[in-house]
C-alpha cells in the first residue's frame, strides 16, 4: 500500500474509532412515545423550551383543577426523565400542587447527544432558564425545586448559585457522595480529558429499585439510554460535587434529605453530611431503611410521596411535621478508604561507566490503610521495563508494610516484598525493602521514594554493594494540587518530573523521571 492510500486509510480508520465512540442526537421527541395519560382531575400539557446554546428541551406539567397552592419542579436524574414522575405528580395535584418537569438535554424527550454534555454548568443553566420559565407560569406562588441522584446534584449546584428566594428544596438519593475509593476520581478526571468519549456512566438497573418490575420497565424503556454515558459527563459531576461542598454553607434555604439505606448508587452517609454541614434553620433529614436508589420507585414508595408532601404542606401553611433525627449508626459511604497511589514513569539515567545510556519504563502502585489511624498497613507493586544493554525486567510484590497517614494528606510507607528480575537471560530472586513518601505542598504533590534489594541467582549483578545489590531511589514534584471532594476524600492527578539514583554494585547512574501520578485517599 502507497504512503498516501496508508495515510488516509489510518485516518479512515481514526474516524469510524470516533464515530463508534460518540452518542448519538436522536432530536427531540415530544410523542414518540406517547406520553403517559393523566388520571381525571389532573391537567396535563407538554412544550418545548430553548436550553443553553438552542438545544430543544421538552417540558411538561400536572396542574389541578383549582389554583394551585403552590409549585414544584422535579429535576430527574441518571437513567431517568420526567414521565417516570407521572404517579407521583398526580400524588401530589390531589394535594393542591401544581407539578413541572423537563428533561435535561441527552435524556429523555429532549434533544442533545445522549447522557453528553460539554460542561456539567450546562446542565445547571438548563434548570435555571425552567425555573424562570415555571415562575412567569405560576406567578405569585411558593416554589419548591425536587432533585434525584445525579438531579439532586444539579438542584443543589443551582440552590447554591440561584436559590436564594425558593420556598424549598428537596433532594432525593442525591449524587453528592458516592462510594467508590478516592483515587477513582482522579482516574475519571484522567479519562475525561484523554479520552472523554470512554463509556463510564453504564449503571445497573438493578440498583435503581428493589422491585424487579421496575427494573423490566428500564430495560425496554425507549427514552434511556442503554450503553450509559461518556466518562466527560462523569468527570463534570465530580467536579460539580467538589463544587456543591465547597459552597455548601449557601444552602441557607429550607431543606428535605431523602435517601434509602440500601442504596448502592450514591452513598446515604453523603445526604447525612449534608444535613449536618448545610447551615439552614429548617433542615429535615428522612433514612428508609432497606430502601434502594429510586425511592419513589420502591414497593414502600407511599411513604415516601406522603412524607414530601406533609413537607410540602407545612411549609404551605399547614401543620407542621418534625421527623426524629436518624439514629447514629454506620452509613454506606461511612469511613475511611485506603490511599492509593499510582505512578507511571519513564526514566533516562546518564552515561555511567558500565551501561550504556538506556531509557526504562516504570509502573507502580502503593495503597495505605490506616486501622486504626494514623498508623496502619501499606501494600504496593512495582513493575519496570529497560533498554540499552539488552532487554531488562522487574517485577514486584509489597505484600507487607506499614504506614501513616495525616488528616491532610500525607503519607509515609514502609513496605518489603518478592519479586523477580532479569537482563539477557540472568534471571535472580529479588528480595526488595520500600520506603515511600508523599506530601501535598500547596499547588504540587512531593513524591520520594526508595529501594534495596537483595538478589538471589544472580551473581553477575551482585557487585558487593554495602547495603543490599540494588538500591534505586528519587524524588519528584507533582503538578496539580489535590481537591476534596465528599467528606475526607481528597484526589488529584497530574505530570511529575524527578531525579532518580540507581546503584548496583559499584556502578552508580543519575537520571531524569517524567511520568503521570495519581493519588487518593480519605
Amino acid at each position: 500500500m502507497s504512503p498516501p492510500r496508508l495515510l488516509w486509510s489510518v485516518v479512515a480508520a481514526c474516524a469510524v474509532a470516533l464515530a463508534a465512540c460518540a452518542t448519538p442526537d436522536p432530536g427531540l421527541r415530544a410523542t414518540t412515545p406517547a406520553p403517559p395519560a393523566a388520571p381525571a382531575g389532573v391537567a396535563f400539557a407538554s412544550d418545548r423550551f430553548p436550553g443553553a446554546g438552542g438545544v430543544e428541551l421538552y417540558a411538561r406539567s400536572w396542574r389541578p383543577a383549582n389554583e394551585p397552592r403552590a409549585t414544584l419542579i422535579i429535576m430527574h436524574g441518571l437513567r431517568d426523565h420526567g414521565d417516570h414522575y407521572a404517579e407521583v405528580a398526580a400524588a401530589l395535584v390531589a394535594r393542591g400542587y401544581a407539578v413541572h418537569a423537563f428533561d435535561l438535554r441527552g435524556h429523555g424527550r429532549s434533544a442533545g447527544r445522549r447522557v453528553t454534555v460539554d460542561d456539567f454548568a450546562t446542565y445547571v443553566a438548563d434548570l435555571d432558564a425552567f425555573v424562570a420559565r415555571v415562575r412567569d407560569r405560576e406567578p405569585g406562588r411558593p416554589l419548591f425545586v425536587f432533585g434525584h441522584s445525579m438531579g439532586g446534584a444539579i438542584v443543589a449546584r443551582w440552590a447554591e448559585l440561584h436559590g436564594g428566594d425558593v420556598a424549598g428544596v428537596i433532594l432525593s438519593g442525591p449524587a453528592i457522595r458516592i462510594d467508590v475509593a478516592p483515587v477513582q476520581a482522579a482516574v475519571i478526571r484522567l479519562l475525561g480529558a484523554l479520552a472523554p468519549n470512554l463509556r463510564a456512566l453504564a449503571t445497573d438497573n438493578r440498583y435503581f429499585s428493589s422491585d424487579p418490575a421496575v427494573e423490566a420497565d428500564m430495560a425496554r424503556d425507549p427514552l434511556i439510554y442503554g450503553p450509559g454515558g461518556p466518562v466527560h459527563t462523569a468527570a463534570g459531576l465530580v467536579d460539580t460535587i467538589e463544587r456543591i461542598w465547597a459552597d455548601v454553607d449557601r444552602l441557607t434555604m429550607p431543606l428535605l434529605l431523602l435517601h434509602g439505606t440500601g442504596d448502592r448508587l450514591t452513598a446515604p452517609a453523603g445526604s447525612r453530611e449534608l444535613y449536618a454541614r448545610a447551615p439552614s434553620p429548617d433542615k429535615q433529614l428522612r433514612l428508609y431503611d432497606g430502601f434502594y436508589h429510586d425511592l419513589v420507585h420502591e414497593p414502600g414508595r407511599q411513604q415516601v410521596v406522603d412524607d414530601v408532601a406533609a413537607w410540602l404542606d407545612a411549609h404551605t401553611g399547614g401543620a407542621a411535621v418534625t421527623w426524629a433525627p436518624p439514629a447514629a449508626g454506620a452509613l454506606r459511604g461511612d469511613g475511611a478508604r485506603p490511599a492509593v497511589a499510582v505512578a507511571i514513569a519513564r526514566d533516562r539515567p546518564a552515561r555511567h561507566r558500565r551501561r550504556r545510556r538506556h531509557r526504562r519504563g516504570r509502573g507502580a502502585a502503593r495503597a495505605v490503610r490506616p486501622r486504626p489511624p494514623p498508623v496502619g498497613w501499606a501494600l504496593g507493586v512495582d513493575a519496570e521495563v529497560t533498554g540499552g544493554d539488552g532487554l531488562a525486567y522487574r517485577a514486584v510484590a509489597y505484600p507487607v508494610g506499614v504506614a501513616a497517614v495525616t488528616a491532610r494528606g500525607h503519607t509515609v510507607g514502609l513496605t518489603a516484598g518478592l519479586g523477580a528480575s532479569g537482563r539477557g537471560g540472568d534471571d535472580a530472586l529479588e528480595l526488595p525493602v520500600g520506603l515511600d513518601a508523599e506530601l501535598q505542598l500547596g499547588p504540587v504533590r512531593l513524591l520520594a521514594w526508595g529501594r534495596i534489594a537483595w538478589l538471589v541467582g544472580a551473581q553477575a549483578r551482585a557487585g558487593g554493594a554495602p547495603l543490599g545489590d540494588e538500591l534505586h531511589a528519587g524524588a519528584a514534584l507533582r503538578l496539580g494540587r489535590d481537591h476534596r471532594y465528599w467528606g475526607t476524600a481528597n484526589a488529584g492527578v497530574g505530570p511529575f518530573l524527578g531525579v532518580t539514583v540507581d546503584r548496583a554494585g559499584d556502578a552508580t547512574a543519575v537520571g531524569v523521571a517524567l511520568g503521570l501520578h495519581l493519588w487518593g485517599g480519605s
